[in-house]
């Protein structure tokens, strides 16, 4: 049974430290017959760089709790109990399991409930009653790849040796699954085929029970009791491809990708990711991999586009480390919480297929921007606004004569200097005004042109105040970067905040919208917190969720960096010096 074919997200707040440490009791409550402290700590470390999140999620109706983004306990609205996701699984891989083979875990990644002749029942699985939390693993692979509630004891799966044993709540590949990183363990999970014995651990899965012709018996009775409608002539696998096609798709690794515009995420942080590889192979290692990302695969993207581990299907940068390092491009090592970048085999195929680019959004050889001596980053983020014509205002751009217009701009959009320009023409081509300083009579073009909702235009208005008037009433649409995404709106600055803590014992600084300029949160977090030696931690911005959509993210530093982080910004990451705004929230202490 597929519970999480969707996972929407209706309400999304932090977690208090009280709240955290009740739930850690709870988790002990509920599997204390097994739990150990040390387990508890995996799943819900007491650190207080540590962010919690509360997800209240819609459809299925349940309770998700996060640890640095990663969905880790779940409770269904029609339980109590606290289920712990698959990557809890992989941080505890000692939780109770029930074991099968890889030929009957298809069946439950296709959506099945796992049935008694697919389970091993040869004593090497404790027993288990009713209605208890169990996980499930192919033999030969240690890792869990689904977890439920069991239909019933032990006792009972063997007088009967049919009927369902475990109900599934949850698996890897379904949308709960979607929501973290979508890491997986080893390479025995092939989503969409099955889940196979790890390369690592096939000589202990021989000598405990082979998977073989000896197990077609147990493959088959498996097959019909979750699959009982399936016949013999593929239906089983028809499902199976549905789906594959139902999963998100990862880019293909097995060969370099060009750089072009047309470059999906994905592709375009491989990209990027090879270059940087290919362009710098004197960086010592091993690296932090977050300071290599921003120092040497941002500045290897192509001109035009912006790079954005959050738009990927990896979500955050350790997701695609980690895809790497299962295909042995590279080795990391985590080091206290810190992915580092460990080694790189420069015979891969991809590394000796990759043709690099000549041209790069930075320099190659450059490690991060410079100051070009006014105090503006020499590779600065290019911000751009446009205006649309309204349709009351299509007759006055209709009327304009041919002028050279910028090559980028958008069709039917126009700059506040063009759209100037044409104000000008018009009234000149029309005698509607005596000069530069004088005052414009507006015939019925303009009128509409100025026209507001509810409004009655004027009949006169001064040459300053007819240029504002009509860009006023124009839509405004901005895109950040070169080749960014259009969006509608003016373009919103990043937000440098510094207030209270402890009622002005300590202050805090929060940087708010650094995504929205092609800068990776938690990559920016790491990198400020080295070069101002404070903590820093990337967290959700308090009632920033539209109503089913995900909550903004904010970067919090201890310590009071207003100054200090404007000039960083703009320095190291080439925001614009008018794009960033800084607001000191601290009280002002009496004398």
């Amino acid at each position: 049974m597929v519970v999480w074919k969707r996972a929407e997200v209706s309400a999304s707040n932090p977690v208090r430290s009280s709240d955290v440490r009740k739930l850690r009791q709870e988790l002990q409550t509920q599997h204390g017959d097994w739990i150990r402290d040390e387990d508890v700590e995996a799943l819900l470390p007491a650190s207080k760089s540590t962010n919690f999140t509360l997800a209240k999620v819609s459809s299925p109706k349940a309770t998700v709790y996060l640890v640095d983004g990663e969905p880790i306990l779940f409770q269904l609205s029609k339980s109590d109990a606290l289920l712990p996701t698959v990557y809890a699984l992989w941080r505890v891989p000692h939780w109770p399991c029930l074991e099968t083979i890889g030929e009957v875990s298809k069946f439950l990644l296709s959506g099945a409930d796992l049935m008694g002749p697919g389970v091993f029942r040869d004593g090497s699985v404790d027993e288990w009653e009713e209605h208890q939390v169990r996980a499930v693993r192919v033999r030969g692979n240690r890792y869990p790849f689904a977890v439920g509630h069991t239909a019933c004891s032990s006792r009972s799966l063997r007088s009967t040796e049919k009927g369902k044993a475990l109900v599934v709540e949850h698996l890897v590949g379904d949308a709960l699954w979607e929501l973290g990183s979508r890491a997986l363990p080893n390479d025995g999970f092939r989503l969409g085929e099955a889940i196979l014995p790890a390369e690592e651990e096939e000589e202990q899965e021989e000598e405990r029970a082979p998977v073989g012709d000896g197990d077609a018996p147990m493959v088959a009775a498996a097959a019909a009791a979750v699959a009982p409608d399936a016949a013999a002539d593929g239906d089983g696998d028809e499902a199976m491809e549905a789906l594959a096609e139902s999963l998100p798709s990862k880019i293909d690794l097995t060969e370099a990708t060009p750089p072009s515009s047309d470059m999906s995420p994905d592709e375009l942080l491989l990209h990027c990711f090879l270059q940087a590889l290919t362009t710098h192979p004197e960086v010592p290692l091993p690296i932090d991999a977050s300071k290599f990302y921003m120092e040497c695969v941002v500045p290897a993207r192509p001109p035009g586009t912006t790079l954005d581990v959050k738009a990927t299907s990896y979500k955050k940068l350790g997701g695609f480390l980690k895809a790497m390092a299962k295909r042995k491009l590279i080795k990391i090592k985590d080091q206290r919480g810190v992915i580092l970048l460990a080694e790189v085999d420069r015979s891969h195929e991809l590394l000796r297929s990759f043709q690099p680019s000549r041209q790069s959004a930075a320099n190659a050889t450059t490690a991060a921007a410079r100051d070009n001596g006014n105090g503006t980053a020499a590779n600065a983020i290019r911000v751009q606004e446009w205006l649309k014509p309204r349709a009351a205002q299509q007759a006055l751009f209709q009327q304009a004569p041919d002028m050279e217009r910028i090559a980028e701009a958008p069709a039917g959009m126009y700059t506040a200097e063009e759209v100037a320009h044409v104000v000008e023409q018009h009234v000149r081509q029309q005698g509607l005004g005596g000069g530069q300083s004088g005052v414009v009579r507006l015939d019925e073009v303009l009128r509409e042109s100025v026209r507001r909702s509810g409004g009655t235009p004027p009949d006169e208005l001064s040459w300053a105040e007819l240029k504002r008037a009509v860009t006023d009433a124009m839509e405004v649409h901005h895109c950040i970067g070169e080749g960014g995404r259009l969006h509608r709106g003016r373009a919103e600055p990043v937000r440098i905040i510094v207030e209270d803590r402890q009622g002005g014992r300590k202050h805090v600084t929060r940087i708010q919208r650094v995504s929205a300029y092609g800068i990776d949160d938690q990559a920016f977090a790491t990198d400020a917190q080295r070069k101002f030696a404070a903590a820093a931690t990337v967290a959700e911005i308090p009632g920033s969720a539209k109503k089913g959509g995900t909550a903004a993210t904010e970067v919090v530093i201890q310590g009071a960096f207003a100054e200090e982080m404007h000039e960083f910004l703009c320095r190291e990451y080439g925001v614009p010096r008018k794009w960033c705004d800084v607001s000191d929230k601290r009280k002002k202490r009496v004398k």
